[in-house]
């Protein structure tokens, strides 16, 4: 209660004050942990921290340890979200960590979609952060395949067509024979006569295939 007294005390808006009722919620954190074993406190301190600094990576971290020990997937799942926008923020900014930072934001948004499937059985919701990882690496062939196969159990003819696109793009851009070229043209061309029912878009697959 003394260092809760001294957090609350201290000043949200100065940046000196700030770091230190950080460092006092810290130890706060602590005693519920290790001392009164109060798992609730703990994860009601650690967002109070979150509160007044959302980048504070620590609490971040601890929190999400937190929840996967207590089996609380779908407050895991948020925490790791956080963490994979905090660090896409962070690539922005910082060009010089840009390929490490989205490595990091890569690995984070793997692991929120499996959480989905294997917690939830939730395919729809592990779309998101499959496409933002799709985003971060195109190549990865994993993550290709695991968003055609929602698509199509979901019928989303559209998104399964802009993901085919792409994948004609990058086979163009990889200088990719025309065999390869060739197939993936049918495959669209099909994809929008068959599925989707658009004459227009099945026409133009056509003709550039011509």
């Amino acid at each position: 209660e003394m260092l809760k007294e001294q957090a609350e005390a201290l000043s949200k808006d100065d940046p000196a004050q700030l770091a230190e009722r950080i460092e006092r919620l810290l130890e706060v954190v602590a005693i519920y942990r290790d001392r009164l074993k109060l798992d609730v406190m703990v994860i009601n301190t650690y967002n109070t921290i979150l509160q007044l600094r959302p980048d504070h990576v620590g609490a971040l971290d601890a929190l999400g340890e937190k929840y996967e020990a207590m089996a609380r997937w779908n407050d895991l799942i948020g925490v790791l979200q956080r963490k994979a926008d905090l660090l896409g923020e962070q690539a922005g900014r910082d060009a010089s960590r840009k390929q490490a930072l989205h490595g990091e934001q890569a690995q984070i948004l793997k692991r929120v979609a499996q959480l989905w499937i294997d917690k939830f059985g939730n395919h729809n919701q592990a779309v998101k952060p499959l496409e933002e990882l799709y985003n971060l690496d195109p190549s990865d062939g994993e993550t290709v395949n695991r968003l055609r196969d929602i698509y199509n159990k979901r019928r989303s003819w559209r998104a399964l067509l802009d993901l085919e696109r792409k994948e004609l793009a990058a086979l163009e851009q990889r200088g990719a024979g025309e065999d390869q070229r060739r197939a993936k043209l049918v495959e669209l061309a099909r994809l929008a006569q068959d599925k989707l029912g658009d004459p227009g878009e099945a026409i133009a697959g056509w003709n550039r295939l011509l």
